[in-house]
């Protein structure tokens, strides 16, 4: 009795909360977001979806005509298959179609909480989980706010997130691969995952995974076609190359190096020095290194909670080495953040809140909490150092949750010193 009151609630505050602060501004208008999703699934229902998704003029068009209104919105770099998820919609007009998928999307972060909060394994309490998921909330404002806006997909992406989370600490290999699955073919983000189960063998849970992708891209190849899968890798090729990439909105990795070492006359006229070079060679170095890195640090993770840990610190790699990662992606930090903030409590520092990692989490937490106006072209040359509060934080949660992942009760240690 005690659990269902704890997350009803949970959901009573995420209800209103959400409701006025977000949901409620987010509709009855029309922006970027939704409705790129919304033209790709009528071409596609049309039978007029093609390589020409991937073209800036076409497109822009397509979705100006479905909007009634000159916004402007890409396809690229999506993979074709993201235009699946909205062809339940294209029965209703445009508008409306926004406003239930926004409206949706509430009930689908409201699953994804109450999930994560049933998943993790730990001995606090149900107070003290469900305060930890609203102060996670309360955090990731900013991010939860960006997903309402423009009615993103990335509050999907984290219940299915959590789904595999949920499967790998119980075992069912099918729930992890199916919901990886399901996940990669609406977004490319979920990578380090794959890795993951690749490292530990999982080989049940890559087939059901594997197969849930392929079978997917089989069924819907006639309506997709063979072509637009052609021009896929053009497109994000294309995407990649783009000066674009180099603005502070975009706060991930491989973007930070961008900002500070490729000229573009448009998009990064002042960068610290034009050094191409080095603006691709250094993101690959940081993958390569962050990656080797967790996992040296997971092949000590002998339990379920040690796997959360590990699981923790491949979703804030999934984030914040995107080739772009805005805003919103940001939401699916809310399972680090949870998973390090109930380690740190069950398994407190000797020295208590006034530890360095009570300290970093609290850093971290302002990080992806405070609406720093960071997208604009006042952040150049040294100064851009200031402009990426939100990759900053990322990092902090990764490190977190690498270094806590053999992190012990504090009793034990102590007697252990003893």
């Amino acid at each position: 009795m005690q659990k269902r009151l704890i997350l009803l609630a949970a959901a009573l505050l995420l209800s209103v909360g959400l409701a006025f602060k977000m949901i409620l501004p987010a509709t009855g208008h029309m922006s970027h977001g939704f409705i790129g999703r919304y033209t790709a699934a009528k071409l596609l229902v049309q039978g007029r979806f093609g390589p020409q998704v991937y073209e800036f003029d076409w497109f822009v068009a397509q979705v100006q005509a479905n909007a009634g209104s000159p916004v402007i919105e890409i396809f690229s770099p999506n993979l074709p298959t993201l235009a699946l998820l909205t062809v339940p919609f294209v029965g209703l007009p445009a508008q409306l179609a926004r406003d239930v998928w926004i409206w949706l999307n509430f009930f689908i972060l409201l699953g994804a909480v109450i999930w994560l909060g049933v998943i993790v394994p730990t001995r606090l309490t149900w107070e003290t989980k469900g305060a930890i998921l609203t102060a996670g909330i309360v955090i990731l404002t900013p991010a939860l706010s960006g997903n309402f806006q423009v009615g993103q997909v990335y509050a999907l992406l984290l219940l299915l997130y959590v789904m595999a989370l949920g499967g790998l600490l119980r075992g069912n290999d099918g729930s992890v691969g199916v919901s990886l699955g399901l996940a990669l073919i609406l977004k490319t983000s979920g990578l380090a995952f794959w890795l993951l189960l690749l490292w530990q063998r999982r080989w049940r849970a890559l087939i059901w995974g594997g197969l849930t992708v392929l079978l997917t891209i089989l069924f819907s190849l006639p309506w997709i076609g063979l072509e637009t899968w052609l021009a896929y890798p053009q497109a994000v090729g294309q995407f990649s190359n783009s000066g674009a990439r180099a603005v502070t909105a975009y706060q991930a990795t491989a973007n930070f190096f961008a900002h500070l070492f490729l000229f573009d006359p448009d998009w990064n006229p002042q960068p610290v020095a034009h050094w191409p070079l080095l603006a691709k060679l250094l993101p690959l170095l940081v993958v390569v290194g962050a990656l080797a890195l967790t996992f040296w640090r997971g092949r000590l993770c002998s339990t379920p909670r040690a796997e959360a840990k590990l699981f923790a610190a491949l979703t804030s790699l999934n984030v914040i080495l995107l080739p772009v990662a805005e805003s919103y992606h940001f939401i699916l930090m809310l399972i680090p953040l949870y998973v390090i903030s109930l380690d740190l409590l069950e398994f407190p520092p000797l020295s208590g809140f006034l530890s360095l990692d009570w300290g970093a989490l609290c850093l971290a937490a302002l990080l992806l909490a405070v609406p720093i106006p960071y997208n604009g072209p006042a952040w150049s040359g040294w100064l851009a150092l200031l402009a990426y509060p939100r990759l900053y934080g990322g990092w902090l949660l990764w490190a977190l949750a690498v270094r806590r992942m053999t992190a012990r009760p504090v009793n034990e240690v102590a007697l252990q010193i003893q």
